[in-house]
């Protein structure tokens, strides 16, 4: 006597199991395509302007305390401008222990950080705002027997 009752809830379940499929597989779809896009669109966030300038100058201070030199490589967008500008207002930089290499070529400025190496003017470190950072991303690149920073 109970086992077709079971029997029957097993049934009556796998039809309302089968039907909400049916009614809203387009609600599971949509759903299943918003997870997929958020995933795939995610991209590391890379602070300008003002916000990059705040994150740096604790970074710059202390490389300037340990008797350093920082080079600063900007081009002319306005988000460049809004960071050098930014840099400049910060307290505890400064101006001279800053080589600001602005709106350059990438051979021009390689050919500046190369001149600053021959003199033994080596950098405690260097800032490239985004829209030079493939100047200063050498990870990819092959060795040339030029280093940068200091070992």
């Amino acid at each position: 006597l109970l086992w077709p009752m079971g029997q029957r809830m097993r049934l009556n379940i796998e039809k309302m199991a089968k039907h909400v499929f049916v009614e809203y597989s387009m609600l599971f779809v949509l759903f299943g395509l918003c997870i997929f896009f958020a995933i795939a669109t995610l991209e590391t966030q890379i602070p300008t302007g003002q916000p990059a300038a705040d994150q740096l100058a604790p970074i710059i201070r202390e490389a300037i305390q340990m008797d350093g030199k920082i080079v600063l490589i900007a081009g002319l967008s306005t988000d460049d401008k809004d960071f050098i500008d930014a840099i400049d207002k910060q307290p505890g930089i400064p101006e001279n222990r800053m080589t600001r290499i602005i709106g350059e070529s990438p051979r021009r400025v390689r050919q500046k950080l190369e001149g600053m190496v021959a003199r033994g003017d080596i950098p405690a470190g260097i800032i490239c705002t985004r829209t030079i950072g493939s100047i200063c991303d050498h990870r990819d690149r092959h060795d040339t027997g030029y280093h940068y920073g200091r070992h």
